[in-house]
């Protein structure tokens, strides 16, 4: 089982991370059951591959940006969720410099909604 998941990633991803993740689903996978072991792997491994090549017809330019905005989202989010206030001096992000850090996440997920559809089943 863990041949046939490692002889089809190696022969279809080509992306590091993507081949370190088979690896860690491998790695984690000791049981031999159909249905609770290696069909989740399956699926995993299929879900992968599509991934990989869908990321690889995203806008790069709208894909950047989104993923920009959103890791700036996240840091912001949680410099703010975790300061205790009381006797601090807290800047707060006007609401337009959100809204155009949400205008390319839209934009990219609009993108990445259109690469979808258009992927053959």
């Amino acid at each position: 089982m863990d041949d046939i998941i490692r002889g089809y990633a190696n022969k279809h991803l080509e992306e590091p991370k993507n081949l370190r993740s088979v690896e860690n689903l491998v790695n984690r996978t000791y049981g031999f059951h159909y249905e609770d072991n290696f069909r989740d792997m399956l699926i995993r491994i299929i879900g992968i591959i599509r991934l990989e090549i869908l990321e690889q017809i995203f806008d790069q330019h709208k894909f950047t940006q989104m993923i920009s905005s959103l890791n700036v989202l996240k840091q912001r989010r949680n410099e703010l969720a975790h300061t205790y206030i009381k006797g601090t001096t807290l800047t707060i992000d006007a609401p337009s410099w959100t809204e155009r850090r949400f205008k390319y996440v839209y934009e990219g997920l609009k993108d990445i909604e259109s690469c979808i559809n258009k992927m053959k089943t």
